[in-house]
C-alpha cells in the first residue's frame, strides 16, 4: 500500500507541475494573442489611413487633370483668338510672352501630374505592402 500511496503522490506531484507548466503556456499564448490582436488592429488602421490617403490622391489627380484640359483649352482658345486678330509688329513680343506663360504654365501642370502619379504609384505599393504583412501577420 505505501508503494501505491508513493506512487500516487508522485504522480500526483508531475500532474501538479504538468498543469502549472499548461497554465504558463496558455498565458503566455493569450498574451501573445492580444499583441497580436492589437497589431491587427493597428494594420487595420494603417490600411484604412491609407486607403483615405489613396482616394483622396485619386480625387487630387483627376482635379488636376481636369483643371490641365482646361488650361489647355484656354489656351489653344487664346492662341486662336490671337491668331484671327490683326497684330501690329509692336505687340508680337507681348503675344510670344503670352504664349511662353501657357506653355510654362501646361509644362508646371505636366509635372505636378506626373509628380502627383508616382505618389498614388507609391502609396498603391505601400498599400500593398500592408496587406502583405497583414495578411502574414493574421496567419
Amino acid at each position: 500500500l505505501q508503494s501505491k500511496l508513493d506512487a500516487l503522490e508522485s504522480k500526483y506531484s508531475s500532474l501538479q507541475t504538468s498543469s502549472r507548466e499548461t497554465e504558463t503556456k496558455l498565458r503566455l499564448a493569450t498574451s501573445a494573442k492580444e499583441i497580436m490582436e492589437t497589431r491587427i488592429n493597428d494594420l487595420t488602421g494603417d490600411i484604412e489611413s491609407l486607403e483615405n490617403e489613396l482616394q483622396e490622391t485619386r480625387t487630387l489627380l483627376h482635379e488636376t487633370r481636369e483643371v490641365k484640359q482646361a488650361v489647355q483649352e484656354k489656351g489653344q482658345e487664346k492662341i486662336e483668338e490671337l491668331l484671327t486678330q490683326t497684330v501690329p509688329l509692336s505687340d508680337y513680343e507681348r503675344i510670344v510672352n503670352e504664349k511662353e506663360k501657357i506653355r510654362v504654365t501646361i509644362s508646371d501642370l505636366k509635372s505636378k501630374l506626373n509628380e502627383e502619379r508616382s505618389n498614388s504609384s507609391n502609396i498603391r505599393s505601400e498599400l500593398e505592402d500592408l496587406k502583405t504583412k497583414f495578411e502574414n501577420e493574421k496567419e
